[in-house]
């Protein structure tokens, strides 16, 4: 019996042949509409100022091979949160990535001087106040997605975010048991601004960030011909989740979960004048799992499957589609 011949007796398989083929069609050119309007980008491709930038390379490398995680070609290994406020724990590294994805995207700088949640403050001729637009229409944006409205986003935080509070939550579960992200700093070429958690002091509700995280103050120095600002969010899983999987992983699971990890949002004012000046838009993001599962002496270098991580990707070019819309389309903004 052929293909052709069981679908003409089955009307229900064909059915069903018929809708998965639309659907994994629409999905391919989706796929690929999103691969062209938010390409991703190497690391190098980075301002040399960036923030994640400046973790992975200043990250020690491990010495002898280990699986690179998704997206890199090197094993960053990272100590813990607790490394970075007590310099005398002694401990060195306990964490590596599990995963790193870079887009890239230029758009036109009025789309985000001229956003109703653009800063208006007096030195507004740099790229720190383009920054701040971009991150509110991130969050303004994906505060609109099912997953926000049904299980994410139970307190939702007024915008625009103050880029002046480190530890401000700004969207899911504020509370340490949940999933919840915080604002962790913010960096600018032109106004020497760094990211710099040793010196800045987190609210003592909040939840901490998942690895020991760098100052990029030097990178900023260096950086000065370059007119580019960053701000830096942090996030962290829900431990009852990452144990139930750690556990299954010890039992043979070829995978882990993540614990937390980072993203950040990058504006460079690019050369030009007058209307057709334009900004190089960048959306980052890192994710990290401690090497030391509970109850296991030995490092474990499992990490998410690569079916998984490729989601991670399109869900990545979604978010940045949908915040670069909000820039183009000026609909209503939550404003507290």
């Amino acid at each position: 019996m052929t293909i052709l011949t069981t679908l003409q007796s089955h009307p229900k398989l064909t059915v069903a042949v018929s809708v998965s083929v639309t659907l994994l069609t629409a999905a391919y050119l989706a796929k690929r509409q999103l691969n062209s309007l938010c390409p991703r980008v190497p690391l190098s491709s980075l301002p040399p100022s960036s923030a994640i930038r400046n973790l992975i390379s200043t990250a020690e490398e491990h010495s002898t091979q280990a699986p690179s995680p998704w997206g890199l070609t090197t094993s960053p290994l990272l100590p813990s949160w607790s490394s970075t406020t007590n310099s005398l724990s002694g401990e060195k590294t306990s964490h590596t990535i599990h995963s790193f994805l870079a887009l890239q995207t230029t758009i036109p700088i009025s789309l985000l001087s001229d956003y109703p949640l653009a800063s208006k403050d007096d030195d507004n001729d740099n790229a720190y106040p383009l920054t701040q637009a971009l991150l509110s229409s991130f969050l303004s944006a994906r505060s609109t997605g099912p997953e926000a409205r049904f299980f994410l986003d139970v307190d939702v935080p007024p915008l625009p975010i103050s880029f002046s509070s480190p530890g401000a939550h700004l969207f899911g579960r504020p509370n340490p048991g949940g999933l919840g992200a915080f604002l962790l700093g913010t960096w600018s070429t032109a106004r020497n601004i760094s990211v710099s958690p040793t010196t800045t002091t987190l609210p003592a509700d909040v939840p901490r960030p998942p690895t020991a995280f760098p100052s990029n103050k030097i990178r900023v120095a260096e950086d000065e011909k370059t007119d580019a600002a960053g701000a830096v969010m942090y996030w962290r899983a829900p431990p009852r989740q990452v144990e139930a999987v750690d556990r299954l992983a010890a039992r043979g699971m070829p995978w882990r979960m993540m614990e937390g990890g980072y993203q950040e949002w990058i504006v460079e004012r690019l050369e030009g004048d007058g209307s057709g000046r334009e900004a190089r838009v960048t959306y980052v993001t890192v994710e990290t799992g401690s090497l030391y599962p509970p109850g296991q002496g030995k490092r474990d270098w499992k990490k998410m499957p690569w079916w998984m991580y490729q989601l991670h990707v399109a869900y990545a070019q979604w978010l940045l589609w949908k915040t670069l819309r909000r820039l183009r389309g000026g609909e209503k903004e939550r404003v507290g």
